[in-house]
């Protein structure tokens, strides 16, 4: 299967252009190690075996929250024990309150159905979540359980739940602990999330552009290339013609007729699925 049909097949079963986005992006293997060796903290990352991660194919969003929330799972090796890494991807434009609460639920979802299937069980895995994040609101959510428990004191500890989740704000990339990536994939993802709602349309297709450029001549220039223009095509709110004459100005600059013809074959093949869909 090319890769611009798997993406387009992503983005059918999808919630939201950004859903499809982010399963296609940190579905590839590269992407989600580079992401996870990058910055999972050295205290976790040195137990984790981030070489054998494998994704699982199934979401534990509930459904009432799947047009804002989703999740990839990766399951990774710990002292000789299955673990797993959840990935929670926040796409709307402020803050969930709650969303320490909605982590436990999606985690419980998943015990529940690995208990399901492992009848004897006695034990369960780790499973460590994450929050990537991509509103243009400052993240301002509580990061521990506890602290969305009216009335809670450190006497209750020993008898309520109590977790926290690692949080990517896209905001912050490029600063402290999150860090610009030295890998040029991961960075090329991780942009065209941070920027893919920018009023400049012609700088964002420009930039995009370049860091594409960086990736050549890997095997993935061509996937992610593809990838790149159906995300702007499918999730920005101008016209598809607009964009696609805004991404054709942008590319004639670089005279990268490889791109060029990348662009064009994603906007040709995003054109037929409007038709099909009788947009």
């Amino acid at each position: 299967m090319q890769p611009m049909d798997r993406f387009l097949e992503i983005l059918d079963k999808a919630s939201t252009p950004h859903d499809g986005a982010f399963r296609f992006g940190f579905g590839d293997f590269r992407v989600a190690r580079q992401f996870f060796t990058t910055y999972l903290p050295p205290s976790v990352s040195r137990h984790l075996d981030l070489l054998c991660l494998e994704p699982v194919n199934k979401s534990f969003v509930d459904e009432q929250f799947n047009q804002r929330h989703s999740d990839m799972i990766y399951k990774t090796r710990l002292k000789g024990e299955t673990a797993f890494l959840y990935l929670l991807f926040e796409h709307q434009s402020s803050p969930d309150q709650m969303m320490i609460y909605r982590l436990f639920g999606y985690m419980n979802n998943f015990w529940k159905q690995y208990e399901s299937r492992h009848a004897d069980v006695s034990t369960l895995p780790v499973v460590l979540p994450l929050v990537l994040y991509h509103g243009s609101q400052t993240w301002n959510a509580p990061k521990r359980f506890c602290d969305i428990l009216a009335g809670y004191t450190e006497d209750f500890a020993p008898f309520t739940p109590d977790f926290s989740y690692m949080l990517f704000d896209l905001n912050d990339y490029g600063k402290d602990v999150f860090h610009q990536s030295t890998d040029a994939l991961l960075h090329l993802v991780l942009m065209q999330f941070r920027h893919i709602f920018d009023d400049d349309m012609n700088a964002l297709i420009e930039m995009m552009s370049g860091l594409l450029n960086q990736i050549e001549p890997s095997d993935s220039f061509d996937k992610f290339g593809r990838w790149v223009f159906t995300y702007i095509y499918s999730a920005r709110s101008e016209s598809t013609e607009t964009l696609i004459e805004h991404a054709s100005r942008a590319i004639h600059k670089t005279q990268n007729k490889k791109l060029w013809r990348i662009a064009m074959t994603a906007a040709e093949q995003w054109r037929q699925k409007m038709r099909d869909e009788g947009r």
